[in-house]
């Protein structure tokens, strides 16, 4: 089990940008929450190398209406995420 960042820039907000996030992470078996701060869409994920690897690509496409200019992960500490959460 792994936990990763997900920081994503671009045109990220009024988009479906943490809807997208949610249906991605409970196809691919993710857990963690998705949040919009400061303009940015900053997204917790747990998971198993793979399921984050898939999860990260889908991010970096996003949805239709979204533009992702830059999408940065940082590795963080597992909290024990039981589901994937809009926050």
């Amino acid at each position: 089990m792994k936990h990763i960042q997900i920081i994503i820039s671009g045109n990220v907000e009024d988009t479906g940008f943490r809807f997208y996030a949610l249906r991605g992470a409970r196809m691919m078996g993710v857990f963690g929450c998705a949040q919009l701060r400061k303009g940015q869409l900053v997204v917790q994920a747990e998971g198993e190398e793979s399921q984050l690897s898939a999860f990260v690509e889908w991010c970096r496409k996003g949805p239709e209406s979204a533009i992702v200019s830059s999408l940065v992960t940082n590795e963080k500490p597992v909290f024990g995420y039981d589901d994937f959460k809009i926050l």
